[in-house]
């Protein structure tokens, strides 16, 4: 009885460690490479990624450390990521040394290995070991009650060594015979310190007196030897399949009577990949309060052509251009109007390339107004009246003084009106005894002139001498009125005149 008790527990042990082997599901977190060799200053990039081969999975956390006297994180990329969306943007600290991320995938979920989380872009500090490694991790099962089906947690070695110059091998010293370097120039790639985003380079050269042939070459290294031979010789090459990015040494020797010549060189740099991609962070929340600031950090590296500046669109206009630095940029957008909003930042190295990241964010109503400030623009200054403008600066310098300056011109406008006013009745009553006397004077005439037409009229002797001198004086005295009248009204124009 005891020997069959003893075969139950046996069965039902064996039973259990065979149910939990075969129906027990794993998943882990690693890094991909998880070692290599890299020197001071130079950036290499790492895969955060997760296995599950036996078990679909439908969330992943984690918090990566790395030393920060070694590393220094220089951008997180999502790009290829199994992640379809993101709890919690990925993000980093190189005061803490940490990295955080947290994200969800979709129905049906992920199964397989290696899958990609994120790309981290990492810059050697100092030289020695740099240890990378989770702090903490979690992959959920896509199995309706999130089970945590965690059982490993990788971590990765990165070894540091000092940047090594190479040597220069020494140049050979010519002969009192041997003619001299060609010089070499290029239309496409004109000054040998730039980048350049073109692949086609074209060389140009003048070719010596005499010269029977020429040799070529394209290397990487300045002292190799040109091995391409034109005769009759050539005088220009263009180089029509695309060279790949990179320095490159445009190697030229030219054979007179005299024989080779020393080499021409010329160095053009190659970069037509552009920036690294890269990710835009929003350290403190991708949220702010209307009237308020967002915050935003970025950086990026790049294997040629070097990062030259950044361009940052909010809601695709362009907010600003920052030269680039080597430390991560921080940049505070304004969230002044409520709503969701892109923000687009452009990396452009020196070559023209461009790399663009895209990040959003909502700026949430506030509940006291807010008021936007408007910036006074000063509208152009009109010479014609040059004089008011100065009056208006005046003021606003010496406010005291232009008090004071007003009170005297008014005060002194006050004295010419009032002096103007009794000008102006004194022209009036001048005007009105000139009239009166005027009227007088010509009513005088005119009395006399009548009184001596009666006399005539009353005459018998002479009729007809008597007749032409009536006749004239009647004129006279028709003259005489038009003539008053005349007068008049030359005395009352002066009197408009004055009114106005």
């Amino acid at each position: 009885m005891e020997k069959k008790i003893k075969i139950i527990k046996w069965l039902l042990t064996f039973g259990i460690l065979f149910a939990s082997t075969h129906f027990s599901f794993a998943a882990q977190l690693g890094f991909s490479p998880s070692s290599l060799q890299r020197t001071v200053n130079s950036t290499f990039s790492v895969s955060v990624y997760v296995s599950s081969t036996d078990k679909s999975i439908n969330a992943v956390s984690g918090i990566v450390s790395f030393p920060v006297d070694k590393l220094q994180v220089v951008s997180i990329s999502k790009t290829s990521s199994v992640m379809d969306l993101w709890v919690e943007e990925p993000s980093f600290s190189n005061i803490q040394g940490t990295i955080d991320f947290e994200g969800i995938v979709l129905n049906p979920g992920y199964t397989g290995g290696q899958g990609n989380v994120i790309n981290v872009v990492f810059r050697a500090r100092t030289a020695g070991q740099a240890h990378v490694s989770f702090s903490s991790g979690t992959v959920l099962a896509n199995d309706g009650a999130g089970t945590n089906v965690i059982q490993g947690l990788g971590t990765a070695t990165f070894s540091i060594g000092e940047a090594v110059e190479e040597p220069t091998q020494p140049t050979p010293t010519p002969s009192a015979t041997t003619p001299s370097a060609p010089r070499v120039t290029s239309r496409t790639h004109a000054d040998e310190e730039k980048w350049y985003n073109n692949n086609t380079p074209e060389f140009s050269w003048q070719l010596p007196a005499g010269a029977v042939e020429v040799r070529t070459l394209l290397a990487t290294s300045p002292n190799s030897t040109p091995s391409v031979r034109y005769a009759p010789p050539i005088s220009e090459r263009k180089l029509t399949d695309a060279v790949s990015d990179g320095t490159y040494y445009f190697l030229l020797q030219v054979r007179t009577g005299n024989g080779w010549s020393e080499t021409g060189r010329y160095r053009i740099n190659i970069d037509t990949k552009g920036p690294d991609p890269f990710t835009i962070n929003f350290p403190n929340g991708s949220q702010g309060e209307e009237g308020g600031k967002v915050d935003i950090t970025f950086i990026t590296t790049a294997d040629g052509a070097p990062v030259e500046k950044y361009e940052i669109y909010l809601d695709d206009v362009l907010m600003t251009s920052l030269p680039a630095q080597e430390e991560v940029l921080l940049y505070s957008l304004d969230a002044s109007y409520p709503g969701n909003h892109t923000v687009r930042v452009v990396a452009i190295d020196s070559a023209g390339n461009q790399e663009v990241s895209v990040g959003a964010f909502t700026t949430i109503r506030s509940e006291t107004p807010v008021v936007v400030p408007v910036t006074y623009q000063k509208p152009p200054r009109d010479e014609r009246f040059a004089f008011l403008y100065d009056a208006a600066d005046f003021a606003r310098a010496h406010p005291e003084a232009f008090l004071v300056t007003l009170i005297v011109l008014s005060l002194l406008a006050i004295t010419v009106w009032y002096r103007y006013a009794i000008f102006l009745a004194a022209i009036r009553r001048e005007e009105e005894e000139a009239e009166l006397v005027v009227e007088k004077s010509f009513a005088v005439l005119r009395k006399e002139l009548h009184d001596y037409i009666a006399t005539l009229k009353a005459s018998k002797s002479r009729k007809k001498i008597v007749k032409e001198r009536v006749e004239f004086l009647e004129q006279f005295d028709e003259d005489l009125l038009e003539a008053k009248n005349i007068i008049i009204g030359e005395v009352r124009d002066i009197s408009r005149l004055t009114d106005e």
